[in-house]
């Protein structure tokens, strides 16, 4: 195991570990081999950093300013300041999420890379997923193309005994967009025509259980399968048929909610509270479950001589490591 000190944000890819040393105000690349480290000292106090095209990335200071830009092994300044801060980006790393304004006046953009311009502006977040933008506005589910224009328009309350709300959008398959409510319904949504395909599935319902607290989902399209962690139990769907099954009960002191999917990969990996005693906080297990053997292939658990030093994110992977974050802002890595 690998550990670095002082994370305050990073990224495992392909080749590299990219991260921000919060300490020493400086982007850091690790080629993840032998060779050494390159670390880059910054004017300003960093807070994240996105993935733009070409395997770049932007580097944010503390107020979301993008302020410099890592592209081909080199840093160098870059100024957006006048198209705003960036708040979140969707599945295509050509479209960013920027915001400018405080308080009423936010406005939220979503902004072409390719042309360098603002294609769409509304007064409410945007999710992007695939050639969609959505966001709600005045208690309405907007869909927008990427390149402007409104296709359809969903009302979250009309002809409803009272207004659904939204949790997250889930993704999109073929034509249907996916979406879990607040009550954990899941919304399914024709994404031509903005249409209900089917009443909101009620998952409790259909799998016959008193509570289901439902933790990270995903939807594999490689797969055509929704996977979800839910704390006690491993779901999935199947998005032909659109039938929930219970895949996997896990043993009484497991409780497995929170991790992370990737296309195509079959194993889940998770932060998690095992072995449960009640004498710690937080999730102080990390590991790796299979959704093909329905085992957890491998697992580590912190010492617990700190019962508030647990891990927290999201834990990432590539084809070689497996990394995850601790409440002492050190990334752990783990060769696989």
């Amino acid at each position: 195991m690998k550990q670095i000190n002082n994370v305050l944000f990073w990224r495992l890819i392909e080749e590299e570990l990219l991260y921000i040393d919060k300490d020493q105000n400086q982007f850091c690349v690790d080629f993840l081999n032998n060779a050494t480290p390159v670390k880059y000292d910054l004017s300003y106090e960093p807070f994240n950093f996105f993935q733009v095209p070409e395997n770049g990335f932007i580097i944010v200071d503390d107020d979301n300013r993008p302020s410099s830009i890592y592209k081909e092994n080199k840093l160098l300044p870059f100024d957006m300041n006048e198209a705003g801060g960036i708040t979140n980006q969707g599945q295509d790393p050509s479209y960013l999420v920027l915001y400018d304004g405080e308080m009423d006046d936010t406005k939220y953009k979503v902004f072409d890379w390719h042309k360098g311009q603002v294609a769409i502006e509304a007064k409410s977040p945007f999710t992007i997923v695939k050639d969609k933008a959505l966001s709600i506005i005045d208690g309405m589910l907007h869909c927008y193309s990427l390149n402007g224009e409104l296709n359809w328009q969903y009302d979250l309350a009309s002809g409803k005994k009272e207004q659904i709300e939204i949790k997250r959008i889930i993704g999109l398959y073929d034509h249907e967009l996916w979406i879990q409510l607040n009550d954990k319904r899941f919304l399914l949504l024709d994404a031509i025509t903005g249409k209900e395909l089917t009443a909101p599935l009620d998952l409790k319902e259909m799998l016959g259980l008193d509570e289901l607290a439902i933790g990270e989902i995903h939807l594999d399209e490689e797969s055509s399968k929704i996977r979800i962690l839910a704390f006690a139990y491993y779901i999935e769907i199947e998005l032909a048929t659109r039938r929930p099954t219970i895949k996997k009960k896990f043993e009484p002191d497991w409780a497995i909610g929170k991790g992370r999917f990737y296309d195509g990969d079959v194993r889940a990996y998770f932060i998690a509270g095992y072995p449960f005693h009640g004498k710690r906080i937080g999730n102080f297990t990390t590991g790796i479950f299979n959704t093909d053997t329905l085992e957890v292939e491998w697992y580590y658990t912190l010492s617990g001589e700190d019962k508030y030093h647990f891990f927290v994110g999201q834990p990432q992977a590539n084809e070689k490591y497996f990394g995850v974050m601790d409440t002492n802002n050190t990334l752990n890595l783990f060769e696989r």
